[in-house]
């Protein structure tokens, strides 16, 4: 919110006024008058300088490039600009040139009076005007009138360009920046760039590491004064934010008002190069850099570069094996808070994601998309090596590692390499003998949550994935997808316990494991009651 002191008018005493106005009857007749306009001046001394304001800006500071018409102007201007002789406040931050006007609250000097009487409004006027909704505090009434519009929803300020709507004016104005991508705010140390000045200031302080906001209960630190009013909700354990739609609560408002576009459905941010929607603007900038393939954000440890800078982040993590976040239920870790909450849905058996087709659940909302693609058959992702066909692109990437036999993830306890990194995981955890997924239907023990899955399918009997070429049915969709290369392959290599022919041994080793993978233990039926 827009917190800053209203300028007041300086009152001046009757006496004051009749004082000046009998000086300037005095002082009436013998003023002297420019000879380029109008105007007049008390003695000579002004009138010579005066022509200079029909002059260009003739005096250039030399730490802004500012310009002014007076040298009086710069010489001012230049103690503000480079910090010399400011006389400052020890109650506030003010600071002015000269000492001419004093206050007599504190040892703060300005060198105009308007700039003393706004120093001094500071001393008198606290945060007298509390929000009844939520701890918020505002030195004006206007501020709180502006701040009580985002509980009760106003939102008056309409874009004529989308059906976007604000609650004030600078939120509009900032929003209207979207439409023209416009950031004029450019950060001299990165690529980044801004759409308001506010914000640039704030991430100059990522570059300097300044972090003027501390807490008074831990030791944490921040950029801007907001982001510590949140925090210490977090001590308080407050969420003053209240959905009226579902149980959820916030700390930040902000975060409500994002969250109440999921129960709405509303995407104000539209892309005008393809139908793609968005909740939030940055969403919309992030991915109008793909139809742009625009990334400024470049890895300076290798030649990587990205659309957006939380994923260099992750990415620079790898570099430098950063996993800070530690399951505290196993040894995983991991590069991102998201990762984290998604695994920890492994060991609570949570999948809030359900299908409406089928019984189906999932715990990640994108399985749940790729599942609703096998329902309607689509697979867009095709091997261009072989027959295989995905429903998202990331197996179409393992699956490509068959092939080339890439195995970029090495075990550094022996040998074993892996196509991909969730492999090594479980891998690694046989080294360490450690089973956390246990069966509750037998003595079986894994070291993935997937394959206890898998495994749970043996004891139900259930086999998801049938062939659409012969009767066969399998309780993985890898099972199902090695043995369609025995419907199209012929080569040297025989199944000794079907008729499958494949054209190299691997293969024929993967198909093998389809007729011994479901014996590996000794099944216990569920009993039906």
């Amino acid at each position: 919110t827009d917190d800053r002191p209203s300028e007041q008018p300086l009152v001046q005493s009757k006496t004051q006024e009749a004082s000046k106005s009998s000086m300037f009857g005095h002082e009436r007749d013998r003023l002297y008058k420019s000879s380029t306009c109008l105007d007049t001046c008390v003695d000579s001394g002004h009138l010579d300088v005066h022509p200079q304001t029909h002059k260009t800006k003739t005096f250039t500071c030399d730490t802004c490039s500012a310009k002014f018409r007076h040298a009086s102007s710069l010489r001012v201007h230049a103690k503000r600009c480079t910090g010399e002789g400011l006389l400052k406040s020890k109650v506030c931050a003010l600071a002015c040139a000269s000492s001419a006007c004093k206050c007599n609250l504190s040892p703060a000097e300005s060198s105009h009076s308007i700039c003393l009487q706004l120093h001094k409004y500071t001393h008198i006027v606290k945060k007298r005007f509390k929000c009844d909704l939520c701890p918020a505090e505002f030195s004006h009434s206007t501020s709180l009138a502006c701040h009580k519009r985002e509980h009760a929803g106003a939102k008056p300020y309409k874009c004529n360009l989308c059906p976007a709507e604000f609650s004030k004016s600078a939120r509009l104005r900032d929003h209207q920046r979207t439409h023209t991508s416009e950031r004029p705010y450019k950060c001299d140390l990165c690529p980044a760039q801004f759409r308001y000045s506010a914000v640039l200031r704030y991430h100059n302080r990522k570059h300097t590491g300044e972090k003027p906001y501390k807490c008074d209960l831990c030791p944490a630190q921040f950029i801007h004064g907001l982001s510590l009013s949140y925090h210490k909700h977090k001590h308080t354990g407050k969420k003053p934010y209240k959905c009226d739609l579902c149980p959820a609560e916030f700390i930040e408002i902000t975060k409500l008002r994002y969250h109440m576009r999921k129960h709405t459905g509303e995407k104000p941010y539209k892309c005008d190069l393809c139908p793609a929607e968005f909740t939030h603007s940055f969403s919309l900038s992030r991915h109008k850099r793909k139809h742009t393939g625009e990334k400024p954000f470049k890895c300076d440890l290798c030649a990587a570069e990205f659309s957006c800078g939380a994923n260099l982040s992750r990415h620079k993590r790898g570099h430098v094996g950063e996993k800070p976040y530690k399951c505290d239920l196993c040894p995983a870790e991991f590069s991102r808070s998201q990762s984290l909450a998604y695994h920890k849905r492994a060991h609570t058996g949570e999948k809030p994601h359900k299908c409406d087709l089928c019984p189906a659940q999932f715990s990640q909302s994108k399985s749940l998309r790729n599942h609703k693609w096998a329902h309607e058959g689509k697979k867009p992702y095709k091997c261009d090596l072989c027959p295989a066909e995905f429903s998202h692109g990331t197996s179409l990437l393992y699956h490509k590692r068959k092939h080339t036999d890439k195995k970029p993830y090495k075990c550094d306890l022996c040998p074993a390499e892996f196509s991909h990194g969730t492999s090594l995981f479980n891998h690694k955890q046989k080294h360490a003998g450690k089973k956390p997924y246990k069966c509750s239907l037998c003595p079986a023990e894994f070291c993935h949550g997937t394959s206890l899955r898998y495994h749970k399918r043996v004891h139900t009997g259930e086999k998801p994935y049938k062939c659409d070429l012969c009767p066969a049915e399998f309780t993985q969709s890898t099972s199902l997808q090695n043995h369609k290369w025995a419907h199209v392959s012929d080569g040297p290599y025989k199944c000794d316990l079907c008729t499958a022919k494949f054209s190299c041994r691997s293969s024929l080793s993967r198909h093998k494991q389809i007729h011994t993978s479901e014996e590996s233990y000794e099944v216990i039926p569920v009993l039906q009651t």
